[in-house]
């Protein structure tokens, strides 16, 4: 019963059906519980951890995966999975340096058990989640009220090619809707000809 509480788990959760979700993946860790299998329960809070994630609640995901970790202390590999969701989890909280500890020793663990695909999957998430908080951590700012300016994390940003300014220009004030390269071109270049 529990592999089927989990699985419909996460079945609703792809369905984005998360009450449900809940339900099952809770039922799923009460059963095993009761029944004493350590991969069961840790695939179970994992689960349960998984939909504290979908849903936002950090702190809750954190206490279940934290909880399938340990459950699956003899169980290197899905140890190792649940290692990667917790590292992911503390990226998220911003907690970085319980994260890299984590994360340093995930990718000895994946090493010394040669686990080269999980560690190499490790580290391409690292690198993503390296450029997108690189990205989001530098608010760019487009002024078209008054003095049409940009700025990128208070720094003011020149285009120098006309062209290029009147493009942005026009796809600011056309957005959310098609524009045809005619009357870009039109616009962009009018004195130009076709040959």
């Amino acid at each position: 019963s529990v592999y089927l509480y989990y699985s419909l788990s996460r079945l609703k959760a792809l369905k984005k059906e998360y009450p449900q979700s809940l339900e099952f993946a809770e039922k799923a860790v009460r059963d095993a519980n009761k029944y004493g299998n350590d991969l069961d329960l840790g695939g179970s809070y994992l689960q349960l951890g998984e939909y504290y994630l979908q849903v936002k609640e950090w702190d809750k995901a954190e206490d279940c995966i934290n909880a399938a970790v340990k459950s699956l202390e003899f169980f290197t590999y899905y140890r190792c999975i649940a290692m990667s969701k917790l590292v992911n989890l503390l990226e998220l909280k911003g907690d970085h340096k319980v994260c890299s500890e984590k994360r340093n020793e995930l990718l000895h663990t994946c090493q010394q058990n040669q686990y080269y695909f999980l560690a190499e999957q490790i580290r391409k998430t690292q690198k993503q989640i390296i450029v997108k908080n690189t990205l989001m951590s530098k608010p760019l700012s487009i002024k078209v009220l008054g003095d049409f300016n940009i700025t990128l994390d208070g720094n003011p940003i020149t285009i120098k090619r006309k062209s290029s300014l009147q493009l942005l220009q026009l796809l600011i004030v056309n957005r959310q809707r098609k524009i045809h390269k005619d009357f870009l071109l039109d616009t962009l270049f009018p004195e130009a000809t076709i040959d």
